[in-house]
């Protein structure tokens, strides 16, 4: 096993719980915004007389607030899940950062790597991509579920294209973070200070 293998297997066993708490709240993020974007539209393709729905129809409508101002609490909550991926990504970053910096030292001292950190930071962004991906098809998922469990008769909720961009967004300003929080840390100083400690 070559040692860019070993370092790869090591991030990679690191990252894997971050992973999945990012997913998760990719995926929560996603799905507040499909409540909500909830738009009557879905309902008037079956029912186009808002007379002819059905009073169990109507009765999810309003105990799960998909419509009139209740959709708000739903905006409240993606705004709440975006800044807590936002927050707990920094987070993440400087766990990162404390776990693999001698390995990213020792990259700029070789000679090899400009900066050491490219390495660490390719294998993370490729991670965020991935789960950003698995967070779109799991929203899906969920989706069917959950407007089976609503009104099965109808789609409710249906993944709406914007967020798609919202997310990608999301996932890029993570990449942004992640790229300063590196250069800023492996600093030609900082490198200098660890090269006069292992003197």
């Amino acid at each position: 096993m070559t040692w860019k293998k070993r370092i790869a297997k090591k991030i990679l066993k690191d990252e894997l719980l971050e992973s999945f708490v990012l997913f998760s709240l990719l995926t929560i993020i996603c799905v507040f915004f499909t409540f909500f974007s909830f738009d009557y539209k879905n309902i008037s393709v079956s029912y186009p007389d808002k007379d002819d729905l059905p009073s169990e129809l109507t009765f999810v409508l309003e105990q799960f607030g998909l419509v009139g101002i209740a959709k708000q609490s739903y905006f409240f909550g993606f705004v709440f899940s975006s800044l807590c991926f936002l927050i707990l990504l920094i987070f993440f970053t400087y766990l990162s950062i404390e776990r693999n910096k001698h390995d990213i030292f020792k990259f700029q001292l070789s000679g090899k790597y400009r900066y050491g950190f490219h390495f660490h930071f390719i294998i993370e962004s490729v991670l965020l991509l991935f789960i950003t991906l698995l967070s779109w098809i799991m929203t899906l998922i969920l989706l069917n579920i959950i407007n089976h469990f609503l009104y099965p008769d109808v789609s409710l909720l249906v993944f709406p294209p914007i967020i798609l961009l919202i997310t990608s967004i999301l996932c890029i300003a993570g990449m942004i973070i992640r790229l300063i929080a590196y250069k800023i840390y492996f600093n030609e100083k900082r490198l200098d200070a660890y090269y006069r400690e292992l003197l």
